[in-house]
């Protein structure tokens, strides 16, 4: 009898150790797993990829405007169509983030590739008018009161967000700011037109674009892949951290690949090998152009932007001095 107890006492224990083991399993996988989410979502840099309905006017907007596509990780896009003619060119609006928003016209998609003018087929907002700083003309006493609400927590977050970047902290996506500025952008669709593009402007962009005429030949646009997600480019990044900090920013500390992809943003190349870049340094934008061995001329291909909101002429004056999209002369 004494046996059968003291059987029963081991198998007991023994029940019991295995149980504890089991349930100490599962609580540590839990842990870990919670751990992991807790870093993904706030220490690992989210994935930057469109997943919204327009991608062709997305891949248009990122190969047109100096710095446009660097913020989809953080701030979700905001694409808008406007208008189509009677051949199929579209006008739209694009808003990703601490950038201006830009108004631009596609002219075409064929086979998986986007048409468009080069140069002049977009405008951006006019400086005064971002969502930070514009005060719409709302007949609503309500909603005006609502708008510098959320106006006045905009700023804040953005300086925030800014702040943080420049320290090279890429820890979250801020969610709080993306939500806030595509609420403020449905408001703006209640107030009749838009002072930060102006219709005499926009009349001119559309005469530059064709608007309403037959469609050109193929030849006299840019063509780019339609894409979601916004690619690196040519140029390695340990060259773009090397330009960077010689060139823009001035300083060597915190020399980190990480850092310089969000300072230096491809824009696309020409169509022998040569590429265009924007580069953000403390307190203004810059172009530069390589050449297709990753190689650029100090003195001649970095172009200081003088105008951040309307660009477009010194930038094509800049790149046909570089010989954008002509042949090499061979020596």
């Amino acid at each position: 009898m004494k046996k059968i107890i003291r059987f029963l006492i081991i198998m007991m224990l023994t029940m019991i150790t295995v149980i504890a083991i089991t349930i100490g399993f599962v609580l540590s996988s839990i842990s870990l797993n919670l751990t992991s989410l807790f870093f993904n979502r706030w220490f690992v840099e989210p994935e930057a990829v469109y997943v919204g309905d327009y991608p062709e006017l997305f891949s248009v907007a990122i190969s047109s405007v100096l710095g446009m596509g660097n913020d989809i990780a953080w701030y979700y896009p905001i694409i808008t169509i406007l208008e189509e003619d009677d051949y199929g060119r579209i006008l739209f609006e694009y808003d990703e983030g601490l950038l201006s928003p830009g108004r631009l016209i596609i002219q075409k998609v064929e086979d998986g590739y986007a048409y468009f003018y080069p140069h002049y087929n977009f405008m951006l907002r006019t400086q005064g008018t971002s969502l930070t700083q514009y005060i719409p003309d709302f007949q609503d006493e309500e909603m005006l009161a609502q708008w510098l609400k959320f106006q006045g927590k905009l700023q804040e977050l953005e300086r925030v967000e800014h702040q943080r970047r420049l320290d090279g902290d890429f820890s979250a996506t801020c969610e709080e700011l993306r939500e806030l500025r595509e609420l403020m952008s449905l408001m703006l669709e209640e107030v009749p037109g838009d002072p930060g593009f102006p219709d005499e402007e926009m009349e001119h962009l559309r005469q530059a674009n064709s608007w309403n005429q037959e469609m050109s030949d193929s030849s006299e646009f840019v063509r780019v892949r339609v894409v979601r997600e916004k690619e690196t480019g040519p140029v390695p990044l340990e060259i773009l951290v090397d330009v960077h900090y010689e060139f823009i920013s001035g300083s060597n500390s915190r020399r980190s690949i990480n850092h310089i992809s969000f300072h230096m943003v491809f824009l696309r190349t020409d169509h022998y090998g040569r590429s265009i870049y924007s580069a953000f340094g403390p307190y203004t934008q810059f172009a530069i152009l390589f050449q297709p061995d990753h190689t650029f001329d100090s003195e001649t291909s970095i172009l200081e932007i003088t105008e951040t909101n309307s660009y477009q002429t010194e930038l094509r004056l800049f790149m046909e001095a570089n010989g954008w999209d002509t042949p090499f002369i061979s020596e």
